[in-house]
């Protein structure tokens, strides 16, 4: 499996219409798009809905939607479908936000990440990427896409979060050269 990380969206685009042109191009897998802002799913669906996406193809996964597990289990299996059981996906885009971190399996016919604004650490990014990007997924490849507001910070938050993630992986890498080494600290 494979990530197909694209350039930032140009800031000259309205993120909301790129993302729904990116929709609209690949209209059979699914879409996670992700927004922390609940009020901010109820306006994205509507752009969705006027750019040609059924409404009823649009789910929205947050804690006012789903509150509890089993909520968010079944939207989840909606998203996904079963292709043993033949079960269509009745959801092609699925709006979210942390809610959807952790615990949900949304990797089966995920096919696009869109990243409408950005978390501040390399973690959660990771966790949101996990949604698609992992083991089960239909697709050798996915994208993933950010999408830079104009007039913004997210161009300087995106190369700070590059910039940790590349700091903390060096980091990581030092550590497992050193296992099995014997280090001597002489203090005078």
């Amino acid at each position: 499996m494979s990530a197909n990380l694209s350039c930032p969206i140009p800031a000259s685009t309205d993120p909301t219409i790129a993302q729904a042109d990116q929709v609209r191009g690949s209209p059979t897998c699914g879409h996670i798009v992700f927004v922390e802002p609940v009020a901010a799913h109820a306006w994205l669906r509507r752009v969705l809905v006027e750019s040609v996406i059924p409404d009823e193809r649009i789910a929205v996964l947050n804690a006012e939607t789903a509150p509890g597990g089993e909520e968010r289990t079944q939207i989840a299996m909606a998203f996904n479908g079963d292709p043993e059981e033949k079960r269509e996906p009745r959801y092609d885009v699925l709006i979210a936000n942390q809610v959807a971190y952790e615990g949900v399996d949304l990797q089966k016919r995920t096919c696009l990440l869109h990243h409408i604004d950005l978390p501040w650490e390399p973690a959660t990014l990771q966790q949101r990427n996990g949604r698609g990007w992992r083991q089960g997924n239909c697709f050798p490849t996915i994208g993933i896409n950010y999408y830079f507001a104009k007039r913004s910070s997210d161009g300087p938050r995106f190369m700070l979060i590059s910039g940790k993630a590349n700091w903390m992986g060096a980091l990581l890498d030092v550590g497992r050269l050193a296992v099995g080494t014997k280090t001597r600290v002489d203090r005078q």
